[in-house]
């Protein structure tokens, strides 16, 4: 059981490792995640992240006690759950070999996240959010065109300084391009935080997961809500291990699961989770379409 064991470590760890970062256009949305185990069918309360207004202080009546948050608050209810796995034979558990761990870690985070932010874009239409702006292609983008598109947010109440914008492949790297943040020698996070600097908006995101048609768009974060928790099985039995993982950093969390099969003696491995998205504000994100 230890070779088992140590595959099962280097798989949760890895798998959070390539996760996080193919997540991050998620942080462009309110997000409310735990290690709270619910069931497919089952809703919890997120709560929109909006401003707070701001006025001049006044000793009697705008002071230093204040009222509960009034924020909006979405109900975001869990569909069936999201679940990855692969088999590991005998002779692969005899033969440890921890980069096929580790390769196939990252290749499951891929399709975990695909199939996550897939879910969470598809609530992006004319129907939930009215408000688009056009652009004239759907492979290039100019600086005329970012500078329209901060304009009209701005004069649909929106403040760039905290909206994200997501981009498809395309246009991203036409931005990254215009901007010249593909130079070596620093992070990718300090290249997105330099973009997103030199845009004048908060996060800059690519996201392929966009619906058809959808080439980006630009919101705060009180446009959509994103929920997730854990899934497990009512038992731990009959399976060899049920452990809940959590990445640190996003807060995600998900639930391994090792099962062996008596007839085969294989091992089996799979990770699983709740995830699950609503419309908050539907005046908080502007559609980036094809004119």
């Amino acid at each position: 059981m230890a070779t088992t064991f140590t595959g099962q470590e280097i798989y949760s760890k890895e798998i959070f490792k390539a996760l996080t970062p193919q997540l991050a256009p998620l942080k462009a949305f309110s997000t409310d995640f735990s290690q709270e185990a619910k069931q497919p069918g089952e809703s919890v309360s997120v709560q929109l992240v909006e401003a707070d207004n701001v006025a001049d202080f006044n000793a009697s009546s705008n002071n230093f006690v204040r009222s509960a948050s009034t924020n909006k608050k979405v109900t975001v209810t869990f569909g069936t759950a999201k679940i990855a796995g692969f088999e590991v034979t005998p002779y692969q558990v005899a033969n440890f070999n921890p980069g096929w761990w580790k390769q196939k870690a990252e290749v499951n985070a891929d399709t975990m996240a695909d199939t996550i932010l897939t879910s969470a874009c598809s609530i992006i239409t004319s129907g939930n959010f009215s408000k688009g702006k056009t652009i004239a292609s759907d492979t290039t983008i100019t600086l005329a065109e970012i500078a329209a598109i901060k304009a009209y947010a701005a004069k649909q109440k929106l403040s760039p300084r905290r909206c994200a914008l997501g981009l498809d492949l395309e246009l991203f790297a036409e931005l990254e391009r215009i901007y010249n943040t593909t130079k070596t020698g620093i992070t990718h996070a300090q290249a997105m935080s330099e973009l997103a600097a030199a845009v004048g908006v908060k996060q800059v995101f690519a996201v392929p997961q966009l619906p058809n048609g959808l080439l980006g768009f630009i919101c705060e974060p009180s446009a959509i809500a994103v929920a997730g928790r854990n899934f497990r099985p009512v038992s731990d039995k009959p399976y060899e291990s049920v452990q809940e993982i959590m990445d640190p950093e996003s807060g995600i969390g998900m639930t391994l699961v090792e099962y062996v099969d008596g007839a085969t003696g294989s091992l089996n491995e799979s990770v699983t989770g709740l995830f699950a998205s609503a419309v908050g504000d539907g005046d908080a994100l502007i559609r980036i379409t094809k004119a």
